[in-house]
């Protein structure tokens, strides 16, 4: 891998790093959806860029860290659906990954999801 990291990088993973620090549930899923989305961008104008395995990386392991520090107790249904949309509609595939190989984050996502089941069924699984 080339040392010198694209702006769009090296801006996407202080989203990221500033999204898991934020106690606003609100402003993290957004700061984190930003930060996917700008490295995104940046892999389909750049889709043989040395730099993709080091941004899948980076992707997977920020979404380990917000799903480890998922809020467990009296969840309000507007945190609840932020998280769930940008995991079941945004992200399916890496969030799947994730929960399917550690079973600690699983058992964490399935605590914090535990409020809504009945909700979640109805919204994204239709």
């Amino acid at each position: 891998m080339e040392k010198f990291i694209p702006e769009d990088i090296i801006e996407a993973r202080k989203l990221l790093e500033t999204s898991l620090r934020m106690n606003d549930h609100d402003k993290r899923v957004n700061y984190f959806d930003s930060a996917i989305e700008l490295s995104n961008d940046y892999l389909e104008l750049n889709p043989h860029s040395h730099h993709k395995i080091y941004i899948e990386n980076i992707k997977m392991t920020y979404l380990r860290s917000l799903i480890k520090n998922l809020p467990t107790n009296n969840v309000d249904i507007k945190i609840w659906f932020n998280y769930t949309a940008l995991f079941m509609r945004k992200y399916p595939l890496e969030f799947n990954t994730i929960i399917e190989n550690d079973p600690t984050l699983k058992k964490i996502y399935n605590e914090f999801d535990a409020h809504y089941l009945e909700m979640k069924e109805f919204f994204f699984e239709a």
